[in-house]
């Protein structure tokens, strides 16, 4: 019974950090942003699985602490990296079906974070309880359309 406390603080915590994404942390932007455009969307499915994390047909994430605390430890170092305001707008822009939001103030803060910690937030978030039936490949179409747009305007 401990355990599973534990674990609901867990994934509790790290659904909280979630919205903690995007801090304004501008200034620090890198130079060098992946201008990779797919003109097809299911080109863009094909490479998404192709990278490592889905290389292995039998893999299955866990959010267990007890089973990765390495994975739990990045994800709570990348969530530190963003505002609460910022985050809420992203989570919306990218797990709500894209919803409308006014995104493009919070860019900054998603490229600062940089493409492996906003990645790693959303595999952790992807595969929480609470999101339970989402559609994953939305989410990463979002994600990468998202990601895509902030480096467009960051130009």
């Amino acid at each position: 019974m401990t355990k599973l406390i534990r674990l609901v603080d867990d994934v509790l915590e790290i659904v909280a950090l979630i919205f903690l994404i995007v801090t304004p942390i501008g200034l620090a932007i890198e130079d060098s942003y992946d201008l990779d455009i797919y003109d097809d969307i299911n080109d863009y499915a094909k490479e998404l699985l192709k990278t490592p994390l889905y290389t292995n047909s039998d893999y299955k994430p866990t959010l267990s602490s007890e089973s990765d605390p390495e994975f739990h430890a990045e994800v709570k170092k990348c969530l530190q990296n963003i505002s609460d305001d910022c985050g809420v707008i992203i989570f919306n822009k990218i797990f709500d079906n894209g919803k409308p939001t006014d995104v493009d103030e919070c860019c900054g803060q998603l490229l600062t974070l940089g493409k492996k910690c906003h990645h790693t937030i959303i595999e952790s978030t992807i595969h929480s309880p609470e999101m339970k039936g989402v559609n994953k490949t939305a989410v990463w179409i979002n994600s990468e359309n998202l990601w895509k747009r902030c480096v467009f305007i960051s130009r």
